[in-house]
């Protein structure tokens, strides 16, 4: 299973278009779709679950064993944002209280170089990290 965090957003969706495209099998979205039309950006996916962020921690836990990769793009990307201890927050913090997760934010982490087949239970390494 894919978890794409902010895997409604813009980027996010374009990911997970891209993981539907490759095969990948179970994709989960985590995300805040709110009022606007952030949902279309996923209507046309085929998604196992859309969890909300308050459920990402529990969420992670009950399928431990089951999560090949999460691709973290959830974040807060307002450049009008003063609260930096509320960024901190949702955008490192969290990742680092993710289980098994050691990466920073808007990052991939998976069990191997390329995420495909799952061979620990911790990360081997950053496929890619754009800010903290």
């Amino acid at each position: 299973m894919y978890v794409v965090t902010g895997g409604a957003g813009f980027i996010g969706s374009n990911i997970v278009a891209a993981l539907e495209r490759k095969g990948v099998g179970d994709i989960v979205v985590i995300d805040r779709l709110r009022h606007g039309d952030k949902w279309r950006n996923v209507s046309k996916r085929c998604l196992a679950d859309i969890v909300h962020p308050d459920r990402t921690l529990e969420f992670l836990e009950s399928q431990a064993g089951k999560v090949d990769a999460v691709i973290h793009m959830g974040a807060i990307s307002s450049t009008t944002e003063t609260d930096a201890d509320k960024i901190l927050a949702n955008n490192f913090s969290l990742t680092l209280r993710s289980p098994r997760s050691k990466a920073a934010s808007s990052s991939m982490w998976s069990t191997t170089s390329t995420p495909t087949t799952r061979t620990s239970d911790r990360p081997t390494g950053l496929v890619s990290c754009t800010h903290i």
